[in-house]
């Protein structure tokens, strides 16, 4: 995608850290946001940052732990807008310690933020991202939807599923609509380029509340936001 102004993007996780980021990046390049986060107070400061930039900022309090408030949150965004070019599933939890010490809510709570929200606001909104002609799902995955460790049984799993979710779409998907999955470093300073979807290969980096995509090959830029 090599022009982001006017596009339009929906971003979950919007109230902080990296999904806050990406939405300033965005808004910098002079696409519209549609902001999803359970946190409203959060959601409003990200909205006020990006204000007066010339573009529309819709927010959405939604619980991704919940089917029906995310059905809402698309229906209400199809109601503003007849398409959508950027799908960022940005959100995401996590629970530290022993997978058998973990409560049947605890499990889900994860496994429905983390995996089947993403995958359900990607299936409702496939028809307006495939009207666009350029789409691009990008899902945050992590380092650890690569590589095992200790205490985050959960989380790897859905991050490991999240992955599989974006290679299959990119597949039957390509060439109009474009799957990406990026990975956070532990510390959420940098996302680092670990994989290659088959239509593109993604680098990016957040650092100190910037960030910038780059793709390489036929889809030169997703969003850039230079430092400084």
């Amino acid at each position: 995608m090599k022009i982001i102004r006017g596009k339009k993007a929906l971003i979950t996780g919007a109230a902080s850290g990296i999904g806050r980021a990406i939405a300033i990046a965005l808004a910098g390049e002079g696409a519209d946001l549609y902001l999803i986060d359970i946190d409203e107070a959060g959601l409003e400061l990200t909205a006020r940052e990006v204000a007066g930039r010339g573009i529309e900022v819709v927010t959405a309090v939604c619980d991704l732990r919940e089917p029906a408030q995310i059905s809402a949150a698309v229906r209400a965004l199809l109601s503003r807008w007849d398409h959508l070019n950027i799908l960022i599933n940005n959100a995401g939890v996590l629970f530290y310690g022993p997978t058998h010490l973990m409560s049947d809510e605890e499990w889900d709570r994860v496994m429905s933020v983390n995996l089947a929200a993403p995958i359900q606001l990607a299936r409702e909104l496939l028809p307006a991202l495939l009207r666009s002609q350029d789409a691009h799902l990008v899902n945050i995955s992590s380092i650890f939807g690569l590589v095992s460790s200790r205490n985050i049984a959960a989380y790897q799993t859905s991050k490991y599923g999240l992955i599989g979710f974006t290679e299959v779409s990119c597949r039957f998907l390509k060439p109009v609509y474009v799957a990406d999955t990026l990975y956070p470093e532990l510390e959420i300073t940098a996302l680092i380029p670990q994989r290659t979807t088959g239509v593109v290969v993604m680098a990016a980096r957040i650092h100190n509340q910037r960030a910038e995509l780059v793709l390489a090959g036929e889809h030169k830029y997703l969003l850039r936001k230079s430092a400084g």
